[in-house]
C-alpha cells in the first residue's frame, strides 16, 4: 500500500472504530489491526492516538461542513434549521444502521 493511501486508510478505520464504540474503546492494536498495518506503520503517521483521532474528527468535519452549512443557512428559519438537521442526522443514522447492522452511537463521546 502507498503511503498516502496507508495514512487515509488508518483515517478511515479509525472513523469507522469510533462509530461502531467510542474513543474509549478504540486502541492502537485495534487500529493496527484493522487497517493491516503494524505499529510501526501507525507511528511513523501519528504520534499517539489522540492525534490521530483529532485528524479523523477533522477529516470527518470537513466532509460535514458544506452540508451543515447548507441546514444552518441564515436564509432559513431557525425552526426550519433544526428540522433539517433533524432530518439530516436521522437520515445518515438510518444509513448507518442499513451498513453495520446496529444503531451507531455518537462518534464524539
Amino acid at each position: 500500500m502507498k503511503t498516502i493511501e496507508t495514512k487515509h486508510n488508518i483515517l478511515y478505520v479509525v472513523k469507522e472504530l469510533i462509530w461502531q464504540g467510542n474513543y474509549n474503546s478504540v486502541s492502537v492494536n485495534t487500529i493496527c489491526k484493522k487497517s493491516e498495518i503494524n505499529k510501526g506503520s501507525f507511528y511513523h503517521f501519528f504520534p499517539s492516538k489522540e492525534t490521530v483521532v483529532i485528524k479523523a474528527i477533522d477529516d470527518h468535519w470537513k466532509q460535514r461542513q458544506p452540508i451543515l452549512d447548507q441546514i444552518f443557512s441564515i436564509q432559513k428559519d431557525p425552526i426550519q434549521r433544526l428540522m433539517d438537521y433533524c432530518d439530516f442526522v436521522l437520515k445518515k443514522q438510518y444509513e448507518m444502521k442499513e451498513k453495520k447492522g446496529f444503531v451507531c452511537g455518537c462518534p464524539y463521546i
